[in-house]
């Protein structure tokens, strides 16, 4: 899923100067592709995802049409309120590619999971 997501990026992005990919300390594993395609509009920016949001809205406010790209939980959990203002509030194309949503990562402990597994 990763991968055809990816590819499909590629191309939007060879396609329209306006789609930016940021990616929040998540490996895409098609950085050299995404670099020669995207460009400068292929970012990689270490654990901020509300600063990453508010980035995004501004960017959205320029015209482009930001993508980020992390795991689910921390797009979610950590910047709700950037979402809800600098996003969603200000109507900006701002779009969130999150995976490894629920359990799916909990072998990387609680605070990648919805829910904190705790067994008994």
């Amino acid at each position: 899923m990763k991968n055809a997501l990816m590819k499909s990026l590629i191309e939007l992005g060879k396609r329209d100067e306006r789609i930016i990919l940021i990616s929040v300390e998540q490996s895409t594993g098609f950085d050299d592709e995404l670099k020669e395609s995207l460009n400068n509009r292929f970012l990689f920016e270490s654990i901020s995802e509300a600063n990453v949001l508010g980035m995004a809205s501004g960017l959205a406010a320029d015209g482009y049409v930001p993508y980020i790209f992390n795991h689910a939980t921390f797009s979610t959990r950590r910047c709700y309120e950037q979402i809800f203002l600098d996003a969603c509030l200000q109507d900006r194309p701002v779009r969130l590619i999150g995976m490894g949503g629920g359990l799916a990562t909990a072998h990387l402990g609680p605070p990648h999971t919805y829910s904190a597994t705790n067994p008994i």
